[in-house]
């Protein structure tokens, strides 16, 4: 996969679904770097989930499951990189020690499961 490919998987051009699975990925990262950069000092842990978080997002952008795993494997990773993208936010909400932080990383959770279980169905049928 050339540097090219991946350009164009982060901002697909002509299919209208592509990109509104695109803006949604994106509005989920920005949520979780709002939550990322809100945590006081000495929350290490939830911070590196929120890494584990963006990182996810992007395997997602980028198809890296679909790259490393081929076949039926690749849609399994794929869907369990999916539901962490909810799981962590959802864990981050709960356990976080700023409550400012919690309403962002909610959303970001709800947006998450949305795009999961959208995904879901759109890839079955």
């Amino acid at each position: 996969m050339e540097l090219s490919d991946v350009l164009a998987k982060l901002w697909p051009a002509g299919d209208t679904m592509a990109m509104v699975y695109a803006i949604w990925r994106y509005v989920m990262l920005i949520l979780g770097l709002i939550v990322l950069f809100m945590q006081p000092e000495g929350s290490t842990f939830i911070n590196l989930l929120m890494a584990v978080f963006a990182i996810l997002i992007f395997a997602d952008s980028v198809e890296l499951f679909d790259i490393i795993f081929k076949g039926q494997t690749a849609g399994l990773f794929t869907m369990i990189g999916r539901s962490l993208t909810f799981v962590i936010p959802t864990f981050v909400a709960g356990s976080t020690k700023n409550n400012k932080a919690r309403a962002p990383a909610i959303i970001a959770a709800v947006l998450a499961v949305v795009y999961t279980f959208w995904r879901w169905y759109t890839e079955m049928i």
